[in-house]
């Protein structure tokens, strides 16, 4: 019998499918357009400045956005999982006997 505190192959795929997405948008291409110093573009009129990204922000939005959509996912799949008699929760994909 699980324990628990174990992991089910549903809970890993939530993790990696939802968490690596949102770490690169937010993380490592924050970090590049830091690193990369990207300019802002000259003075347009009246004082305002257009900002030029290295990486696009459409492109780090939809990472975060996906990953978000992974776990959103994740969530409404555990909510259907209904607990057994015992407390433990028994049901597709986590493997415990009913």
């Amino acid at each position: 019998m699980k324990q628990p505190n174990e992991l089910t192959k549903a809970d890993r795929i939530a993790m990696l499918g939802g968490g690596i997405p949102i770490a690169l948008g937010i993380v490592v291409l924050g970090l590049i357009n830091t690193l990369a110093d990207a300019p802002a573009a000259p003075v347009v009129e009246e004082g305002t400045t257009v900002a030029t990204p290295l990486i696009p922000v459409d492109l780090r939005v939809g990472l975060v956005l996906l990953g978000l959509l992974v776990w959103a996912g994740y969530a409404v799949y555990k909510l259907g999982i209904a607990p057994t008699a015992d407390g433990q929760v028994g049901g597709a994909g986590t493997g415990q006997p009913r």
